[in-house]
């Protein structure tokens, strides 16, 4: 097998056996009563982080990883590598996003995890993973490194990767400050938007 066609299985199967390892977590969650939205499990650091009030400040971070601006931002930064030359570049920005949704949408489904409790506000399917983290880690990760590969800006390349990681982390600790979701939510999430963030770096080549 040549190292091309090598590269692009391990690429092809990295995020899948990711999820699965993800997937095997949740049942070991579950098996040990850390899957119910029981009162008082998990939210320690909700707690600390509740006491800064600063839900408002949140709710704008979270929504960084909604659905409507990652597909908002996902053709947008693939325009840009298109309008740079770079046609593979914006092809594996898409197939990432895409992958990434349909794992997260998967593993919800597999899981089934109820939300927290004290939470006040309202969101509905599975908690288990934070799709919000997934896709944030999974768009914004991947355009930095794309454009580090691309060398879109040169001068600003790991500017664009510090934040990238600074939208990340917000993202997620907003997620567990809402009380929408679990820390091993937001962390679930994160392993397999990274995933997906190393396979299209495979990818790309």
């Amino acid at each position: 097998m040549s190292e091309t066609a090598t590269r692009l299985l391990i690429a092809a199967c990295l995020p899948l056996v990711v999820s699965w390892m993800v997937w095997l977590w949740a049942g070991h969650l579950r098996r040990r009563g850390r899957f119910s939205g029981a009162p008082g499990y998990g939210h320690a650091f909700s707690e600390r982080l509740q006491s800064l009030r600063f839900d408002a400040t949140a709710m704008d971070v979270s929504a960084l990883g909604s659905s409507t601006l990652v597909w908002f931002f996902t053709p947008l930064f693939a325009a840009l590598f298109w309008l740079a030359g770079d046609i593979r570049a914006a092809s594996c920005l898409l197939i990432g996003s895409v992958v990434g949704a349909g794992l997260g949408d998967r593993l919800k489904r597999l899981t089934n995890r109820t939300r927290p409790e004290l939470s006040k506000y309202a969101y509905f399917g599975s908690s288990f993973p934070s799709s919000h983290t997934l896709m944030a880690t999974g768009l914004y990760g991947t355009a930095a490194l794309l454009f580090v590969r691309v060398q879109v800006w040169p001068s600003v390349e790991w500017l664009l990767v510090a934040a990238a990681a600074l939208i990340i982390g917000a993202v997620g600790v907003s997620r567990v400050v809402l009380r929408v979701h679990y820390l091993s939510d937001v962390v679930a999430g994160l392993i397999v938007g990274l995933s997906i963030v190393a396979a299209v770096g495979l990818l790309y080549g």
